[in-house]
C-alpha cells in the first residue's frame, strides 16, 4: 500500500475503533480484526493498520481525555452558509443597501471532537510524514483548517471551543494550537 492509502487505513480504524475495547496492542488488534469482519476496513486495509499507533494514541494525554469525555464525536461532517468575509476578509465588497453580502457553502469532516465541562475540543488526526525539523511547518499549514472547523462547530452546537489540537501519528505527538 501507498503511505496515503496506509493512512486512510489508519484514519479509518480512528474512526470505528472502539477505544474502550483497547486496552493493549492485542485488544487494537482484536479491534482491527472485528472492523474488516464488518466490511468497514478491507482486508489489506487492516493488515496496515500500525495497532501500536492507535496504543500509544489512546495512552496518550489527550487519548485519555477523549476516553473520559461522555461527549465523543468521530467523522462529524457539516455544511454551513457563510458569508464570504468571514474567511476571506476584504476580498467581498460590502454589500449594497437591501442586499446580503456574498455567501459560500463551506463543508467539513471534524476527525474527532469531545465535551469536558460544557466546552468543546476538536482533534484532528493526521498521518503525513513529519519529523521535528517539519514540525512547526506541517502544524502552522493546518492551522487555518481548524480555525475554521472550530468557528463552525461553535455555531452548529452553540458551545465554545476551548482547544484544537492536531494530533501527528507519525511522531506520537498532540500539538495543541495557539
Amino acid at each position: 500500500m501507498t503511505a496515503t492509502e496506509r493512512g486512510t487505513a489508519l484514519h479509518l480504524a480512528m474512526q470505528y475503533i472502539d477505544f474502550a475495547a483497547c486496552g493493549d496492542e492485542a485488544c487494537v488488534n482484536r479491534e482491527v480484526q472485528r472492523l474488516e469482519k464488518k466490511a468497514l476496513l478491507t482486508k489489506e486495509q487492516a493488515a496496515a493498520v500500525d495497532s501500536q499507533k492507535i496504543v500509544r494514541f489512546i495512552e496518550s494525554d489527550i487519548g485519555k481525555r477523549v476516553m473520559q469525555s461522555q461527549n465523543v464525536k468521530r467523522e462529524f461532517k457539516f455544511s454551513l452558509l457563510c458569508e464570504v468575509e468571514q474567511f476571506y476578509p476584504g476580498m467581498s465588497p460590502p454589500p449594497p443597501p437591501g442586499r446580503e453580502a456574498d455567501r459560500i457553502l463551506f463543508q467539513g469532516v471534524i476527525d474527532c471532537y469531545f465535551e469536558e465541562n460544557g466546552e468543546l475540543t476538536v482533534l484532528d488526526f493526521k498521518t503525513d510524514h513529519v519529523t521535528p525539523e517539519t514540525l512547526e511547518e506541517k502544524t502552522n499549514n493546518y492551522t487555518g483548517q481548524l480555525t475554521a472547523y472550530a468557528k463552525a462547530l461553535e455555531r452548529i452546537t452553540g458551545k465554545r471551543v476551548k482547544e484544537r489540537i492536531i494530533y501527528f501519528f507519525t511522531l506520537d505527538k498532540a500539538i495543541p494550537l495557539k
